[in-house]
């Protein structure tokens, strides 16, 4: 979690990742500009934002052997975490933990409560983790890796091959 979305807090989440699970074979990513950047996926074969030059270093990505995919534009079913945010949103951003923080999801929809709290930092990222794990946690997944099972399950028997 940062406060805005940016390289150096993408690569920070990779590092984090590498510590916690290993160096995936492979990583599907939104096309934004950070996860997008030449700091994480220059020399990526499948690369198409910006220019491509031969000389510049390889990204962070590329450099320890990921092969980099990128989502499909404008096609929610391509990014799996698309499909959490709805969920996250009513049961994180805008639970009851949150209640008269949450900013709207654009600046001519504020909620009625708008401003009546703040959430200080570290409690936000507390009431986060949670319910990034609760929502990870819970069985019945239709995904096709899942089969049933929970998100969490499915991803620990990922890194388990």
């Amino acid at each position: 979690i940062d406060l805005s979305e940016n390289v150096l807090a993408t690569r920070l989440a990779f590092a984090d990742l590498f510590r916690q699970f290993g160096i995936p074979k492979v990583c599907l990513l939104d096309n934004s500009r950070a996860f997008a950047s030449k700091a994480l996926t220059a020399g990526a074969k499948t690369r198409y934002r910006g220019k491509i030059d031969p000389e510049e270093p390889a990204g962070l990505l590329t450099s320890v052997g990921i092969e980099v995919r990128f989502a499909q534009i404008y096609h929610g079913q391509s990014k799996p975490v698309e499909r959490a945010f709805r969920e996250l949103g009513d049961h994180v951003w805008r639970g009851p933990e949150c209640a008269g923080a949450y900013t709207g999801n654009s600046p001519a929809n504020k909620p009625a409560n708008y401003g009546a709290r703040v959430v200080p930092w570290d409690e936000f990222e507390a009431i986060v983790a949670q319910g990034f794990a609760a929502y990870n946690a819970r069985d019945g997944r239709r995904a096709g890796a899942c089969k049933g099972r929970s998100c969490a399950v499915t991803f620990a028997e990922s890194c388990a091959v």
